[in-house]
């Protein structure tokens, strides 16, 4: 049921996170400077989550002027985010990172 499922993924994460920890201890591994944009991403992807969150309140509620509302909101901060993930990564190209050069994108 729903309690193996979520001891599973439980598990699995519990694993990725360690086969990333044990990867970061190589000699060959190489911290980078993240573009301060990541974190306006985050605010504008934790935009987009309240406005489709608003869009299943108001469609429970039969609201459909706050489902259109919700739905607006949460295509433009969605497409915002899009964008600002483009220019993340060519914030990091343009400084040299590219995924082939570093294990930390392998």
């Amino acid at each position: 049921g729903l309690g193996a499922f979520l001891a599973v993924a439980t598990s699995l994460f519990a694993l990725l996170i360690s086969a990333y920890h044990m990867r970061m201890m190589e000699d060959d591994w190489t911290t980078l400077d993240l573009p301060r944009v990541l974190w306006l991403n985050t605010g504008v992807l934790v935009l987009a989550s309240i406005a489709m969150q608003w869009t299943r309140v108001a469609a429970r509620r039969g609201r459909l002027d706050g489902v259109k509302q919700g739905l607006l909101a949460g295509g433009i901060f969605t497409f915002g985010f899009l964008a600002g993930q483009l220019w993340a990564w060519q914030q990091l190209a343009a400084s040299g990172h590219y995924t082939a050069a570093n294990p930390a994108f392998n």
